[in-house]
């Protein structure tokens, strides 16, 4: 089974993670954690939301911080202790890393099947309509058919609530340049209205607002874009290089790639 970035991965555990990048190890998944069931809430050494989630019964609570290193190896601290089975030393970056086994995987959330399902709901909630007609403005406006399209997040697993954001997937390379591109013929027409909070959001140009309700556009890579060459990494020193970037259109995957003269 072949696992791309964004899958949402929900273990035997009742913990969810968020699948990264697109090589892994062997019989395993390279994820960050997301969501936690709150009976584990206390054996972590994180600060959370107020909110909570629901997830077929189950409470879930999310880290106010999701993406730092000190939150990253706060979470392998507590894994190591309680959950050892979602920790791994990679040889090939020489660290541990959280990764997901996949005998402990209990349902996949893809982004392009949660879409469909979603889609051909005979009812929606208000958001999840939000999310069906942002889609359609999107694909009839680029010409990027349906099928290059995904939600991921809340919305995906189906435990939003009013307040969510909608996390729209789009795959391949250049539908992805057409569909941002799209995202300025919509703001011009009134239908959105893009955020800019930062210089790295007007780079970006991916988030906005819809009918009062915040979006972001996401890349992930088509299956023929997908080319992994393994190597080994080893750290020698820190070092400071100043450099001129050639090409950044990759940047939007997660590995960034950049191509770069130095």
């Amino acid at each position: 089974m072949m696992f791309l970035d964004c899958d949402i991965l929900v273990t035997k555990h009742g913990f969810i993670f968020y699948t990264i990048g697109y090589e892994h190890p062997d019989q395993r998944v390279v994820s960050n954690l997301k969501y936690i069931p709150r009976e584990y809430a206390k054996l972590f050494n994180l600060e959370w939301l107020k909110h909570k989630w629901i997830l077929e019964g189950r409470e879930l609570v999310r880290p106010k911080v999701l993406f730092s290193p000190r939150v990253y190896q706060s979470i392998i601290k507590t894994f190591m202790r309680y959950f050892p089975e979602y920790v791994y030393y990679s040889n090939q970056l020489q660290k541990y890393i959280i990764s997901v086994p996949i005998d402990l995987i209990d349902r996949v959330y893809r982004p392009s099947e949660s879409l469909k399902r979603i889609m051909n709901k005979k009812r929606r909630d208000p958001l999840e309509n939000k999310v069906v007609n942002l889609v359609e403005e999107l694909s009839g406006k680029s010409g990027i058919s349906l099928k290059y399209f995904g939600v991921s997040g809340s919305v995906s697993l189906g435990m939003h609530r009013s307040f969510s954001d909608m996390d729209i997937i789009v795959y391949g390379l250049e539908n992805y340049y057409k569909v941002r591109n799209t995202l300025i013929l919509l703001e011009k027409e009134g239908l959105i209205t893009m955020i800019s909070e930062s210089a790295l959001d007007e780079i970006r140009m991916n988030r906005g607002l819809y009918q009062g309700t915040r979006f972001n556009i996401n890349a992930v890579r088509l299956q023929e874009e997908i080319k992994t060459t393994p190597c080994l990494y080893r750290p020698i020193c820190t070092i400071e290089v100043k450099c001129r970037v050639l090409d950044a259109r990759e940047s939007i995957f997660r590995p960034a790639v950049y191509r770069v003269r130095v």
